[in-house]
């Protein structure tokens, strides 16, 4: 419960219902995004895991099948989405549970929202979670995966539960908003990508990044995964994210004197033209992975999830810039 605020269980009800309605109506496209983000994960998994059944049908019949399970994955995350914004509200505004109060004043810490979300991460045992969320879209999303692919369910459940901690990760910023009526209280922005200095982001369905240095015309930022993993993922550096903002005066200097850097970001933007103003801005970011490949109980980066991070990453430095894609260069 909110300290000073009282509501009935229909009260709660309703009030979540109403934010679920006004979320699904907005342009916020947090869970668009990760829908467009996790399918191709999942159709990887599954072809990976297919079946000998599955294997001896034909091409179409294959097609038919993974069009079956995208349409099927879309639904029952959205349940699992949904499944998380119910709780979270119960949760934090129900008078039921005593033990849990929270101060209008802890929704403005920055760091209080994944604390809270790792708590409820951690609190929650998978066999509690699977019992919890495997039923209606879910429940059928497991038994028609089995029928074509092996191991299904686990990965059906992982991402499950990604996607309902997502619910509850929105839920969290409404109560904050709508019900404490207050703002998590930011100490400044980035001078170049406008990013919070003491808050992190979302950079991909998967990951946020904090501020990490800027200085002149540089900026970095450190990318682990996001609350959705859990606090022990948190924990974990994947890498850092490194971006100049250059003119091409200074990419023709130093790529004149075979600057190999300077030379690739001269031919991307193919800047040899002399009718182009030298003092137009160009961009280049880096990112450069830190995590261990020997570590244990992660797994490695690649595929297409790398594919997916990749292009998350780039659209999300342009929209912060608003620019194209191709008016930016990332380097791996």
């Amino acid at each position: 419960m909110i300290q000073g605020l009282h509501f009935s269980a229909e009260q709660i009800k309703d009030l979540e219902r109403k934010t679920a309605d006004e979320y699904s109506n907005s342009d916020d496209p947090r869970l668009s995004d990760a829908l467009s983000y996790y399918s191709p994960l999942f159709r990887e998994y599954l072809l990976r895991h297919a079946s000998k059944g599955f294997l001896d049908k034909n091409p179409q019949e294959q097609e038919d099948i993974l069009e079956e399970e995208d349409r099927r994955f879309i639904y029952s995350m959205t349940y699992s989405f949904m499944k998380g914004h119910m709780d979270c509200f119960q949760l934090i505004l129900s008078d039921f549970t005593q033990k849990i109060k929270f101060e209008k004043e802890f929704f403005q810490v920055p760091s209080n929202k994944n604390d809270f979300l790792n708590k409820i991460f951690s609190a929650m045992p998978d066999e509690l979670y699977q019992k919890k969320i495997n039923r209606d879209r879910v429940y059928t999303l497991v038994q028609y995966t089995r029928d074509n692919f092996e191991n299904g369910i686990y990965y059906i459940m992982y991402l499950a539960k990604i996607f309902y901690m997502k619910g509850v990760s929105i839920a969290y910023d409404q109560i904050t908003t709508e019900v404490a009526q207050t703002q998590v209280k930011i100490t400044g922005y980035s001078k170049i990508l406008h990013v919070p200095y003491n808050q992190s982001f979302e950079v991909t369905p998967a990951f946020e990044a904090t501020f990490d240095t800027e200085h002149l015309n540089t900026e970095t930022w450190d990318i682990s995964w996001d609350a959705t993993h859990g606090m022990e993922a948190q924990d974990v550096l994947i890498g850092k994210l490194f971006f100049n903002r250059f003119t091409r005066q200074e990419v023709y200097a130093y790529a004149d004197v075979d600057a190999i850097t300077y030379q690739a970001i001269r031919d991307f933007f193919k800047t040899d033209s002399k009718d182009e103003d030298p003092r137009d801005v160009l961009y280049e970011a880096q990112f450069i992975f830190t995590l261990p490949s020997d570590l244990e109980n992660y797994h490695a980066i690649q595929g297409v999830e790398y594919r997916q991070m990749m292009h998350s990453l780039r659209d999300t430095i342009c929209k912060k810039l608003g620019i194209r894609g191709n008016q930016i260069l990332l380097r791996v």
